[in-house]
């Protein structure tokens, strides 16, 4: 008897292998997307961590270099999450992913080939699995990069802005001080 699967009833058509591939596609170029910015928040904050280090002086602490200082690490940390290489064995699955994806190398080089072409083969058996296969790649890359990836990129935005700002005011209540000695 025979598997049923999600795509047991649809009808094989050319403008569904095109619509799949079109959204791994996109799925692939939002990754390295979020990579790239991700890349620039590590620099940024690399050359801004730099910088003020170098203009740091410890007999009097600038309250503004401070803040940029500590702010830029935590975006930098943030960044570098976004896209560091978890080990997929000791890093819990979203929520959202119940099952394994034969599709991902994460799950995939963990099998023996032997085992890996079996699995391969068995899907390869029925049109439907190979659907059902590809729609599980589709959706768990598009999970894992909005998971993982937009999300840390997200937060390192949010607290380089955030060090702006603060570094900002307390630059301006420190020349403001200056200003009435």
């Amino acid at each position: 008897m025979e598997k049923k699967t999600h795509f047991s009833e649809v009808k094989r058509s050319g403008s569904i292998d095109y619509m799949l591939r079109t959204a791994q596609q996109h799925h692939a170029q939002l990754s390295m997307m979020a990579d790239n910015k991700a890349n620039i928040m590590v620099a940024t904050n690399t050359v801004l961590i730099t910088l003020v280090m170098s203009r740091f002086d410890f007999s009097e602490p600038i309250w503004a270099l401070v803040s940029l200082l500590i702010t830029s690490f935590f975006a930098l940390v943030a960044a570098i999450v976004a896209v560091y290489p978890f080990n997929q064995r000791g890093m819990a699955k979203p929520k959202a992913i119940k099952t394994e994806n034969p599709l991902f190398f994460g799950t995939f080089s963990r099998y023996q080939y032997d085992d890996f072409a079996e699995k391969m083969a068995d899907m390869m058996q029925q049109d439907d699995s190979i659907y059902e296969a590809l729609v599980n790649d589709l959706y768990q890359l598009g999970v894992y990069v909005k998971e993982t990836k937009y999300k840390y990129i997200r937060i390192s935005y949010q607290i380089f802005f955030l060090g702006l700002f603060v570094s900002l005011v307390l630059f301006l209540i420190q020349l403001s001080d200056l200003v009435n000695r």
